[in-house]
């Protein structure tokens, strides 16, 4: 057991000792384990970090923007997105010649 363990563990017995008297080690494990898989979940990303996103005109469909997802917020039914858009390529001129537009 490591210091920042032990550190942990006492944390959590004194919290249970507070709640039902002394607790018995095995109730301690216990709850560590249960805030262990919490923490866990907590730090797995979002399934939606890394994914590609499109901002799009609802009007004509056009897109504006592109990027990809670097954070996400989410707040009860709400959620806020955080995207490194992509540098967008100079777009090619209406009379330019075909043959001269890159591929």
């Amino acid at each position: 057991m490591t210091g920042k363990d032990a550190a942990r563990y006492a944390r959590y017995a004194e919290a249970v000792n507070t709640i039902v008297g002394y607790p018995s080690e095995t109730m301690v494990r216990a709850i560590m384990a249960v805030a262990d898989a919490e923490l866990a979940e907590q730090q797995q990303p979002d399934p939606l970090i890394g994914r590609l996103v499109a901002c799009s005109d609802p009007d004509t469909g056009r897109i504006l923007a592109v990027g990809r997802v670097t954070e996400v917020d989410r707040c009860g039914s709400s959620m806020r997105l955080t995207a490194v858009q992509y540098d967008e390529p100079d777009a090619p001129q209406v009379d330019a010649d075909p043959a001269a537009l890159s591929p």
